[in-house]
């Protein structure tokens, strides 16, 4: 791991451990069982650095090597999903908008 934060979740409002990693990769687990909620990509081959919480609306930030800083918004799980991970929306949003349904740049994490 490449920078760690610790926050809330604030839907689930359960503790997060997220993992920055190298590549741009960054993972969140739910404490204390560090079961893995999910994980995103901030910005291709740039290891992340830095991630910080904002301590308001769910806004979160992350930083890379690369000088890239990018906010992300904790958004509410889409309507009947599959899946229990908030970084997924539904899937004909994935291919518009990259892995895990989060645009490139930073954006909504359903």
């Amino acid at each position: 791991n490449t920078a760690v934060g610790l926050m809330p979740h604030p839907v689930a409002n359960k503790p997060m451990l997220m993992c920055g990693q190298q590549f741009g990769y960054v993972t969140a687990y739910d404490l204390p069982d560090f079961k893995p909620r999910g994980s995103f990509v901030c910005k291709t081959n740039s290891d992340v650095k830095a991630i910080l919480d904002v301590k308001f609306g769910g806004l979160f930030l992350t930083g890379g090597v690369h000088g890239d800083i990018m906010v992300w918004q904790w958004g509410q799980p889409s309507a009947g999903a599959a899946t229990t991970s908030p970084f997924v929306q539904a899937a004909a949003a994935q291919n518009a908008q990259g892995a895990f349904g989060v645009p490139p740049n930073g954006g909504m994490m359903g």
